[in-house]
């Protein structure tokens, strides 16, 4: 659940972390192969729990110990791809 998700990355960013941070690379992607007429609301809820809400908490997580640092860098990527026959 999101809860559990934003408390796991709050914790990392405070306990590992500790204040200050030059650069995040938040790297997450996630598919479920599925044709957009079959696909569940459950496999599209995990889509984006991966590819953006982990994104962001990470990024949200992460912008207090940037700023801290210099803000250096900041990298968000998600995604599987794009494939023909999925419609």
């Amino acid at each position: 659940d999101s809860y559990e998700g934003e408390a796991s990355v709050n914790h990392l960013v405070e306990s590992v972390i500790g204040g200050r941070l030059d650069i995040l690379v938040a790297n997450a992607g996630l598919q479920r192969d599925a044709a957009f007429s079959s696909m569940t609301l459950d496999q599209w809820n995990k889509v984006i729990g991966v590819n953006l809400t982990g994104q962001f908490l990470c990024a949200r997580a992460a912008f207090g110990p940037l700023l801290a640092g210099g803000f250096s860098e900041l990298w968000l990527q998600s995604g599987g791809g794009l494939f023909d026959g999925f419609v």
